[in-house]
């Protein structure tokens, strides 16, 4: 989208890279079909289990994350504002969603600082709430998991009650 400037990548860091990827790969799924004292209904729970369970609770915070009436069909040039009026924080004080999300409740600050370690997210939270309200930046947070949901279903609602043109 023109928001980030493309960075070349070294061919050992390349490497690495698709190393990373065909460990993971193995180590889901390909180990639990190795393992002599797996069954084969064992070695696929212990293969797809995690993996879907993973899956499921990305899929829910993501769409909570960009998936509100807020900040659905926003733009703007700058590209700080764009992941401000793009993105949904929620649940900011909350250990619970913090640790189930891997810090991504605090979509608004990842967005924005995508490389910081996500332990730091809570700590910049605040203040990048009052500098958004310093500089007129609507910045979309629920205060409750269940404020998020409930945005997120209005949404879904509205969709599906857009007269077609």
């Amino acid at each position: 989208h023109r928001m980030v400037k493309m960075i070349k990548i070294s061919k050992q860091r390349k490497v690495l890279h698709y190393l990373g990827r065909v460990l993971v790969f193995s180590l889901i799924y390909v180990w639990p079909y190795l393992m002599p004292s797996f069954s084969w209904p064992k070695a696929i729970a212990w293969a797809l289990v995690p993996y879907t369970t993973f899956s499921i609770c990305f899929s829910f915070t993501s769409q909570l994350n960009h998936l509100t009436p807020e900040n659905c069909d926003q733009f703007n040039k700058d590209w700080y504002k764009h992941q401000v009026l793009t993105s949904h924080s929620f649940a900011p004080q909350s250990i619970f969603w913090f640790l189930f999300t891997g810090g991504l409740n605090l979509q608004i600050e990842h967005h924005l600082f995508p490389g910081i370690n996500a332990w730091h997210l809570r700590k910049i939270q605040p203040i990048v709430e009052q500098v958004c309200k310093k500089h007129n930046v609507y910045y979309n947070c629920s205060q409750t998991a269940g404020e998020a949901v409930t945005k997120y279903f209005n949404h879904l609602y509205n969709m599906g009650h857009q007269k077609q043109e």
